[in-house]
């Protein structure tokens, strides 16, 4: 492992916070990018705790820091390119939103508005470079933050099982993230448990400059819900899932 230390500064931009974890591959970090903070004082507009007001840009994040070994680096290397082609199918799916319409459908029959809301079902990779160390060589990724994961939810519970209607949001969740990764980006998980599951934002699942401001395709999106009347009463496109915030309500 890479000794990492608060306050250290990595790949001149991401300033480590705290630890959040740790696992057999890499540690975790928590990291604030200075140079969203520092175009954000450019512009002399406040920081808010999560976020940048300049496009609502998220200013903390995860950094993963891989063991420095030969096989860890290409195992980290493996999944960075698979990372790469998620965030570029992601991309992909936006432009068309953006460029032709929210209903509009792809090969498959899928609406972009859907693509668009099971791509964020998705862990997000922002950045990726080596950092060298006393071990050597590091494989290093940034990762949009977020949530406790499924089995932190289950043991919170005390292993007494997860109320129903949770469980079927989280479900429905990990059913878009892994239909956006097989249909869109032809790859398959191989390691679905609860460890590999992580609450998100409500920010995270629905990003409002994505969608459209008029609110009709949305309402139409929502009637099309298996739920029902699960989406009624939500902004325009914001889609289901379970966040931190509902959970801890």
């Amino acid at each position: 492992y890479h000794p990492v230390k608060f306050g250290e500064v990595y790949n001149q931009r991401y300033v480590v916070i705290k630890k959040l974890g740790w696992g057999h591959f890499s540690t975790v970090w928590m990291v604030k990018d200075r140079k969203l903070v520092a175009a954000a004082a450019a512009i002399k507009a406040p920081v808010s705790t999560r976020t940048s007001s300049r496009d609502n840009q998220p200013i903390f994040f995860a950094l993963k820091v891989q063991k420095s070994a030969e096989h860890y680096t290409e195992a980290a290397m493996d999944e960075v390119e698979l990372l790469d082609c998620i965030a570029q199918e992601r991309k992909k799916c936006e432009g068309t939103l953006i460029a032709q319409g929210p209903m509009s459908r792809d090969s498959n029959g899928m609406r972009a508005i859907d693509n668009v809301d099971h791509s964020r079902h998705v862990a997000t990779l922002h950045d990726s470079f080596f950092h060298n160390g006393p071990h050597g060589r590091h494989m290093s990724m940034v990762f949009g933050m977020l949530g406790c994961n499924l089995l932190s939810v289950i043991k919170a519970f005390n292993y007494r099982g997860i109320p129903i209607p949770a469980v079927k949001r989280m479900i429905k969740g990990v059913c878009k993230g892994l239909d956006f990764l097989h249909r869109r980006c032809q790859i398959i998980h191989t390691d679905l448990k609860p460890e590999n599951i992580l609450l998100q934002f409500p920010d995270q699942i629905c990003p409002p400059s994505m969608f459209n401001e008029d609110g009709d395709d949305g309402d139409e999106h929502a009637e099309d819900d298996e739920d029902g009347a699960a989406g009624a009463g939500k902004p325009p496109g914001q889609q289901e899932g379970m966040s931190i915030d509902e959970l801890a309500t």
